[in-house]
């Protein structure tokens, strides 16, 4: 039994999607695109090395052109949990910040919290300041610039 490079880009196609259709992320859609172009290029009896040509390049592009916007558009909802919900938090220093000395602690959310200064600059008891990040059981911190910036 003799198959068609259509019947088996058709097939390939069909793969794909569906195994599209079973990941979580943007897995194969890329490959759906090549084979597609591929079956059409059969269709007009191109030869078997440049379908497997076109296949690759059409999804190599399509992957290069349409994967960081998919991404952006498809991961913009993700929700900031644990540690980095607190990144760009405001709080008042509870004490006095002093890298060299290495005191400094503010309160967040009922805990009080080691800080230190991202810049090593002191930062005065009952400043507000800005968590830039966490790093294990501490906050680094900046000073609040006036005007909320």
């Amino acid at each position: 039994m003799d198959i068609s490079m259509q019947i088996v880009w058709l097939i390939a196609a069909i793969v794909f999607g569906v195994l599209e259709l079973i990941t979580t992320s943007i897995f194969s859609i890329w490959f759906v695109f090549g084979a597609v172009v591929a079956m059409i290029t059969a269709l007009f009896n191109a030869p078997v090395l440049f379908q497997i040509i076109v296949f690759i390049v059409v999804s190599a592009v399509s992957l290069l052109f349409t994967r960081p916007l998919a991404a952006k558009y498809l991961n913009s909802k993700t929700i900031k949990t644990n540690v980095d919900s607190l990144v760009g938090r405001t709080l008042i220093a509870k004490t006095e910040i002093d890298n060299l000395k290495m005191s400094g602690k503010a309160d967040l959310d009922g805990t009080t919290w080691i800080v230190v200064s991202d810049d090593d600059s002191v930062i005065a008891a009952g400043e507000e300041i800005e968590v830039v990040k966490v790093e294990g059981a501490k906050l680094i911190v900046k000073k609040k610039e006036a005007g909320g910036q």
